[in-house]
Order: structure tokens, then sequence, then C-alpha cells
């Protein structure tokens, strides 16, 4: 977001012009493209329809010709959109393959979701007040009473026309962080185009932070050069105005709106402080900031550099807790646990739990002696961060990622039935032991307190470590990464599919489940030796000595980009198991298997931003050379 005051800046430069192509347009569109790929795509995505609804305010108020500068927003957006292609075009790709895709209203606002409500509110001028303990996940919205009410100041004393682009913006995404609370959302989340891909509308809160600072700015202006009495009282009852309503809220919170426990003890505890640092900012500022203002012993550059100094400190003391920090040796450590890990993994996986993630409901399944799997290890932590085994070169099949693939969800909780926002795979394919086994999982690593009674009953675990915060237990049927199997079903139903792994009889060391058409014979598994020489990020390579015809099956994600060849030979990947890879190996004896990664949507993006940089190169020279011939 903080590309968005560039780029309006130059957009404005750019509609004033004369030439439709001209210097500001092009740098314009440079920011907009950078910001896609420094940034996370849901700003993006507000910038965007900031950009342009901008320029139709703009021929709104008369400033500007739709014929003479539409141009103008074609360019910005079109060199944006070049210069991000090498970014969104494999994004575009990953979102058809998220659960994300489909998602319908009532499905995509839960009560997890992170929205404004009344409570929330105060938080833009009491940084902790919805927060419990020292962090909020709202604190980063927060404002400040000066900004706001200088901001009310410059709606009150400023002409709409200057404002109302403003205004609206604060307005509308007050609206839309509100989420479901308010009915103008549906209209939102239905009828425009990939706003339902997004999770939390609270994001959208940025927006707001941005037109409050443009209207405080416009109001400080407006107070340092106004000397009627007029702008002090506007700015005091501004402020003053939030003191009785903070009071109501306590004195009748719990009783007529329901507000949460931990809000009504943070008044009861905090209120008295609060108001305190209230009064004391609104009277050293207003008479300190009008007499600095108003005197002629200082310039406005002094005043302006004093409103700056006071914003900032304000917000450093109220934000300060903001920044989660560890030490940085404990950070960088190594634990014993990670060293056992790296020391017996391989190329297998593990899965480890966490305090947040919650098994769904077992209702249907059949547990081992009766045990509840879901009691047992509802509580139970991760011994490290989420993505912290990454950094280690360790595989977990229980990794945080905000768009996982629709068919990880559906294969961990071997069901259709998914949260089309979760963030990490389910649980529940660990109580059938052929999703276990092709997962490639041979260890569960777990807090050392979680109650473990569901694993040291079963033949099909061992405790092999234990330490001071951890424990782990191997999985005795883990599969390798790579196995062949040589014979197979077609399946084309997902539902089939996923009810077929779950039966005990089924087979998928000896069978694979293909989903599209196979113009060969299956045929009965014999022994075979695999090898897999180099796995890399890009690059797998293995070699294999069969006896039969059959599939090779890669125990990794199908994801389109991958190539694989046979000896040399091009080769179709076919979807294995509905979530792995299957090469289809042609003919007894020693073969040579290898999958490139090598995805068309990045290199055509890549092609796309490399073209659109340099004509932009070539523009801004070709401006620089109109404006020395003049």
């Amino acid at each position: 977001m903080v590309w968005l005051p560039f780029i309006l800046f130059y957009m404005e430069r750019a509609l004033k012009q004369k030439r439709r192509i001209n210097l500001y347009s092009i740098t314009a569109g440079l920011i907009y493209g950078i910001q896609f790929l420094g940034g996370h795509f849901q700003f993006s995505y507000y910038i965007t329809g900031i950009i342009i609804f901008y320029f139709f305010w703009r021929l709104f108020e008369g400033r500007t010709s739709f014929k003479n500068k539409s141009i103008i927003l074609v360019i910005i957006l079109s060199i944006g959109l070049g210069i991000a292609a090498v970014q969104l075009l494999p994004s575009y790709e990953l979102t058809k393959f998220t659960a994300r895709e489909t998602i319908k209203y009532s499905k995509g606002i839960f009560p997890g979701t992170d929205k404004l409500d009344l409570f929330k509110l105060f938080s833009f001028v009491f940084s902790h007040f919805n927060g419990i303990g020292r962090y909020s996940h709202f604190q980063p919205f927060y404002i400040g009473l000066i900004p706001i009410s200088l901001g009310i100041l410059g709606i009150a004393k400023s002409d709409f026309r200057k404002t109302g682009v403003f205004l609206f913006l604060c307005v509308i995404s007050i609206t839309i962080a509100a989420g479901n609370n308010l009915p103008f959302f549906k209209i939102f989340y239905n009828f425009l185009p990939g706003f339902s891909l997004f999770r939390d509308p609270l994001k959208i809160l940025y927006i707001f932070v941005f037109g409050i600072s443009v209207l405080s700015g416009i109001g400080a202006d407006k107070l340092s050069n106004d000397r009627n009495i007029f702008s002090v009282i506007v700015i005091t009852l501004s402020l003053f105005f939030l003191i009785p309503a903070y009071l109501t809220l306590g004195s009748f919170g719990k009783i007529f709106i329901g507000m949460p426990e931990h809000l009504l003890h943070y008044l009861e505890k905090n209120a008295a402080g609060d108001l305190f640092y209230f009064a004391a900012s609104i009277t050293f500022f207003i008479f300190m900031y009008k007499l600095i203002a108003i005197s002629g012993r200082f310039k406005r550059k002094i005043s302006g550099g004093f409103l700056v100094v006071y914003v900032f400190l304000d917000m450093f003391v109220n934000t300060n807790s903001l920044k989660l920090s560890m030490d940085k040796a404990k950070a960088q450590s190594k634990l014993p646990v990670v060293s056992f890990l790296q020391k017996n993994i391989g190329l297998a996986r593990i899965y480890s739990y966490s305090e947040n993630r919650r098994l769904s409901d077992f209702s249907d399944s059949a547990f081992y002696h009766g045990n509840n799997l879901a009691d047992n290890l509802i509580f139970a932590d991760m011994c490290l961060a989420g993505n912290s085994f990454v950094s280690h070169s360790l595989s977990s099949f229980s990794g945080y990622s905000s768009l996982p693939p629709r068919r990880l969800l559906e294969y961990s909780r071997a069901s259709l039935n998914i949260e089309p926002f979760r963030k990490t795979a389910y649980p529940d394919f660990l109580i059938y032991p052929n999703f276990l086994r092709l997962s490639n999982i041979k260890y569960i690593v777990m807090n050392k307190n979680a109650d473990d009674l569901y694993f040291s009953r079963s033949n099909s675990f061992k405790k092999v470590y234990e330490d001071a915060s951890n424990k782990i237990y191997l999985y005795k049927g883990c599969f390798p990464r790579a196995i062949f199997v040589s014979g197979f079903v077609l399946i084309k139903d997902a539902r089939k599919i996923l009810n077929r792994l779950k039966s005990d009889v089924f087979a998928p060391q000896e069978t694979v489940i293909i989903e599209d058409a196979v113009p060969y014979h299956s045929y009965p598994q014999k022994p075979y030796k695999l090898t897999i020489d180099k796995y890399e990020a890009d690059r797998i390579v293995a070699t294999v000595k069969v006896y039969n015809p059959g599939f090779f099956v890669l125990l990794d994600s199908y994801y389109p980009g991958w190539h694989a060849y046979v000896d040399g030979r091009p080769a179709k990947i076919y979807r294995a198991d509905y979530l792995f890879r299957g090469v289809y190996i042609p003919k007894k004896g020693n073969h040579k298997v290898v999958f490139l990664y090598k995805p068309k949507s990045f290199f055509v993006g890549a092609g796309i931003s490399i073209t659109t940089f340099f004509c932009c190169i070539c523009g801004l020279w070709g401006v620089k050379r109109n404006r020395q011939l003049l």
C-alpha cells in the first residue's frame, strides 16, 4: 500500500498533461507494476480499483475528458499488468487449483473471518482496545486521535471536490471491512469479479488509513492557515465526542450490546489511563499547534514539522508492542529434534501438530480401540513454527500456505467437504493407512505433553525420540518418495477415488488409481528396483528396473508445468491416486525417468514483463527526445 500515494500523484500529473503518452503516465504504470511484485495480491486488487475509481472521479469533476484522457488510464493499467505478468499468470494458474475458485457467499464468510465490528472502531484511537494482552491483530490500523480529528476538519472546511474522492474511499473501505455485518458486502462479494477470492475483508482498512491520512493533511493545512476559532471548535468537538461514547461502552456494553468479557475487563483496567492520555493529548496539541500556527515567529514548515513529530511519537508509543521479535541466536539455533530428523528423514516427510489446528468431525470414522484421536491430540503443540522446517531442508506435510491446493485439502480430509479458506492440511487422513502411506510421512512430531495414546497403542507406530520439549513417532508403513505399480484402475469420480483409498482391501503398492483413459493393460505386481538419483526443486532424476510395464508413481503433488521424460522421450504425466504424479513405463528393463519443472505460465509471463519494461524504456526515451526537440 505504500506505493498508492506515488501512483495517484503521478496519475494526477499525467491527467494534467496535454500529451496522452507522457512521463507521468509511464512512471505511474511502472510503480503500479512494481507494487504487484512486492506486495500482497489483495492489496494490488484494491489499488487497481482505486486507480479506476480515481480516474472516473476526475471525469465526474469535469477536470478531464474521457475521450482525450482514457488512453492514460489504459497506459497505466497496461504497463502495470504487463510488468507484473511474470507473477500474475502463475498466480492465476494457482488459483485454478485452490478451493477459493468456486466458493459461494454462504461459505466464503464464516465466523472466524476477520471483519470490522463496533468494538474494533475504537481501536482506531485506542491501540490495545480490541487486543488481548500485548498484541492485537487489529493493531496495524491504529490511526490516533489527532489524524482522525484533522481528517474531520479537512472534510468540514475544504471543498468537496478536493476531499470527496478520499472521503468516499474511507466510507467504502469501512463498508467492505465490516464484511457480512452489513448487507452491502454481499453485493461486492457476488458481483465484483475476483472479490470472493479474498478471505479477510479487514485488510481493506489500509485504504481507510490512507484516506484519513490525506484528509488529515488537508485538515492540518486548513488549521495552520485559518485563524478562525471555528477550526478549534470542530477539532475539539470531534475529539471529545469519543469520551462519552467510550464511557458508555464501559457502563452499558455488557447489558445492551453484548460486549465480550475481555473488552469489559480492558475498560475496567485501562479506562482511566486512556482518558487521561486522551484529554492531555487534545489539550497539548490544540493550544500548542494553534499558537505556533498563529504566531508570526514560526513558519508553516516549522508548524508542519511539529505535527509530523507529534504524530510519529504518538504512533511509536501506541504501536511499539506490534514489533514481535525473538532472540536471534535462539531463532537460528538448531534444535536437537531437528538434528535427529535431518539425520534419519531421507526423502520422507514429517507431520506435526499445532495447538491451533483442529481436527474435523470424526463421527463417521472408526478409531483404534475406540480412542478418539481428536480428543487425544487437539491441544498438542507443534515443536517448530508452521514452515520453519523448510529452513532446515525438511519436508513437512503439515506446512502453512495461504493458497493450498484444493486436492491437497480434500486428500488430507479424505472427503470433498472442506473449508475454502483453510491454510493447512487436515489431520483426518492419519487414521486411514493408505492415505498415510502414500503421503510419504515417516515421522509424526508432537509436543512432549501431547496425549499419544493413539500412537502408543498402534503397532504401526514406534516412539523413536523424546527430549524436554518434543517427541517423535516413527510410522512403519511409510512408502518411499517414488514407487512402481504394475496394476491400475480407471476412476474419474473424485468421491469414489477417496472412498477406494479409504478401503482396507485396496493396496496402493499394487494398484494405482488413474483418472484419464490409459491405452495400456494392467499387469500383476512384480518386484522392482527404484533409485532417486537427484531430487531438486525443479529437477528429479530416477532409475528403475522393472519386470512388467506399469506406472512410475512419484508421491509429489500433481501440478501443471511439470514435464516427464522416460529414457529421454517425453511422457504424459497422469494424476495418480488423486493427488500424485504417475508416468507409464511401457516395457520391462532398465529405465531413466526425469521430471523437469518448466511452467509455461512463468515463461510467457516473463516474456510479457520483459517486453513491457523494454517498451517503457523506449517510451521514456521518446518522451525525453520530444521535449528536447520542442
